[in-house]
């Protein structure tokens, strides 16, 4: 019986998703650590501090349940990377309601760094998008506390930063894309070479390297759960003969199409 691990042993596509969740979960604790220095100095009301330290848990529960029941999978993105940024940016605007004016521009930086996990999974287009939402989260923000704390809000200055983080967020979503491009660009040759490197020229079939590292990870998972481990061989008899009759252009025709039958 197969036990229940915080990350899947036998899905490395969801362990790796696992991971950069969990990486996700570290930096946003960091995060939290910084609004608790904002608190301690007087910056941060608490009501702001235990608003966003709440969302930040409930964001930690939902998402770790999608990506563990696989529920991840039925959408486009299964690293559910924008929705992440975008919770994120939901936790920090609501900590941004609760800062003083003067210290409000210290969550700049704090925005950029959840930009950094799209640069891994996004392109430019929805970079932008989350740019934008990132710009509009803002605006909310004073637009909530021209109606609730007027007295937390210095106008001149928050429009001046609006404009700022605009420009940044952009640039930066620009930049992220480009990279993101070049990184897709080495993945699609690193998988060219792979494909090279494990298959056979002639047939096209997965050569010896590639066969003996899935029998090695399928009887690997055949051990921890127990199950049955069998190995089908198949022989073509009297092979010489084709080549004989043929020559060797007709033997590879005739390997090539049991190839692609088998």
């Amino acid at each position: 019986m197969q036990t229940f691990g915080i990350i899947p042993k036998d899905n490395p596509d969801q362990a790796h998703r696992l991971r950069r969740y969990f990486i996700a979960v570290g930096t946003s604790l960091l995060v939290l650590m910084f609004m608790g220095g904002l608190h301690l100095a007087g910056y941060l009301h608490e009501d702001g501090l235990m608003f966003a330290a709440s969302g930040m848990g409930i964001c930690f529960v939902v998402f770790y349940a999608l990506f563990r029941s696989g529920l991840n999978l039925r959408f486009g993105d299964p690293s559910l990377t924008s929705a992440q940024i975008a919770s994120s940016f939901v936790v920090l605007s609501v900590a941004m309601f609760y800062t003083e004016s003067s210290a409000r521009g210290i969550f700049t930086p704090l925005i950029l760094m959840s930009f950094l996990f799209g640069i891994f999974a996004l392109d430019t287009r929805r970079l932008l998008n989350l740019a934008l939402f990132a710009v509009v989260c803002y605006a909310v923000v004073i637009a909530f506390l021209l109606r609730f704390r007027p007295w937390a809000l210095d106008a001149e200055l928050e429009s001046f930063r609006v404009w700022v983080m605009a420009g940044v967020v952009i640039w930066f979503a620009m930049m992220g894309g480009y990279v993101s491009r070049l990184r897709k660009q080495l993945s699609d040759s690193k998988l060219a070479l792979t494909d090279l490197a494990t298959r056979d020229e002639l047939t096209g079939t997965h050569n010896r390297r590639y066969l003996l590292e899935m029998l090695r990870q399928e009887r690997s998972r055949a051990e921890r759960n127990r199950s049955p481990f069998c190995v089908g061989m198949l022989d073509l008899d009297h092979f010489k003969r084709v080549n004989d009759t043929y020559g060797h252009h007709g033997g590879d025709d005739v390997l090539r199409e049991f190839a692609r039958c088998a």
